[in-house]
């Protein structure tokens, strides 16, 4: 039964591969979460779309549906491609801001090399590009940025995360909130 199920419809006529990556999380600093959408293969480059949330009221006769509106579209920034294949979410720098990461997997290399790979991090607001990681290598069929995973972890009563890339070939941490007493997450030191 989708009878409480709603329907996000695409941003405009291009879009292409929407839904590929989804996220819910505070990426505006509104304190309230937003709906991410990925879509990868809109424009050849991909987009990234970022929705509102207005809360539905299930006590109503008839239920009344949550609510998506559009706020922000994320362009691709220059050299990217498959912009929004992945999307995650954490505290990757240490400087205690959260955001947004986007994996580009088809992003060329430094040199031209075909599909090497990026992942672009977003501070709250989304209206710059904080940080962006590729491979150095510029090995081609890379593909960093195919998937992302934010993994916490805790050290004695502090919480980090490390963001992590998986590629073609390889999984790459890219991103660590770590001190510097404490350079592996899969080791805590006594």
């Amino acid at each position: 039964d989708c009878s409480n199920s709603v329907q996000i419809p695409y941003p405009h006529p291009k879009t292409q591969g929407f839904g590929a990556s989804i996220l819910i999380a505070d990426v505006m600093g509104s304190s309230s979460p937003e709906l991410i959408i990925g879509a990868p293969n809109t424009n050849n480059k991909g987009e990234v779309y970022v929705f509102t949330i207005q809360n539905g009221d299930k006590n109503t006769n008839p239920p009344k549906a949550p609510q998506f509106t559009l706020a922000k579209t994320l362009s691709p920034p220059d050299g990217a491609d498959s912009f929004g294949q992945s999307l995650s979410y954490g505290q990757f720098i240490k400087n205690g801001t959260y955001h947004l990461a986007v994996g580009a997997p088809a992003t060329e290399g430094s040199n031209g090399t075909r599909n090497v790979g990026a992942v672009y991090l977003y501070a709250n607001g989304l209206n710059d590009v904080a940080a962006t990681a590729s491979l150095s290598s510029n090995e081609t069929g890379s593909l960093v940025g195919l998937q992302l995973t934010a993994m916490p972890f805790r050290v004695g009563s502090e919480s980090r995360e490390v963001l992590v890339a998986s590629g073609a070939s390889a999984v790459y941490a890219i991103f660590s909130n770590l001190s510097s007493e404490m350079v592996d997450p899969r080791v805590i030191p006594d």
